[in-house]
């Protein structure tokens, strides 16, 4: 939690876990958003509050059906800082790119920034290597344009050098 960029918790079902974490959260000042099923059988058996006391009084997002759940995570992805940075990226530096062309390095950022995925950091040699054996055949010139892009956006963190690595930030 603590390289989170934002703390997501599901109070449905009142897991004591949930409250701990979400306080914890709360302590090192992190964003923090809770979800909320209100369908009838995600309630407990028990008599109850379907919420811990804890999280009694905090705002949530309820839902009721899967379709609802997946409307607020996609309406909680586009507002999240960092997509809203990614978006200013694209369309700051490709506006006048082609349709093809920009459908190419959107899908090369994207691909750049899940290289770092369940990843503290990667050697950038690493990095490009790999996306240069993908089926996409990017050029050296491209992915390191990519990542200077990202890293000039605040998207990542890269450091030059042979021993060169990126980070998410």
């Amino acid at each position: 939690m603590d390289s989170s960029s934002y703390g997501i918790f599901d109070a449905t079902g009142g897991n004591p876990n949930v409250s701990l974490e979400y306080g914890y959260a709360e302590a090192i000042d992190l964003p923090r958003v809770l979800y909320l099923s209100t369908h009838g059988r995600a309630k407990p058996g028990t008599k109850d509050a379907p919420i811990i006391a804890d999280l009694a009084g905090k705002k949530r997002n309820q839902h009721k059906q899967e379709k609802a759940l997946k409307r607020l995570f996609g309406q909680f992805s586009k507002e999240h800082p960092y997509t809203v940075r990614f978006e200013r990226l694209m369309q700051s530096d490709f506006k006048r790119w082609k349709k093809g062309k920009k459908k190419r390095v959107r899908a090369l950022a994207l691909k750049v920034i899940h290289k770092l995925d369940g990843s503290r950091q990667v050697r950038r040699a690493d990095m490009v290597q790999q996306l240069q054996a993908d089926v996409s055949r990017y050029t050296e010139e491209e992915i390191s344009d990519m990542i200077k892009r990202l890293h000039r956006a605040k998207l990542i963190r890269s450091q030059q050098g042979p021993h060169a690595r990126v980070q998410i930030t």
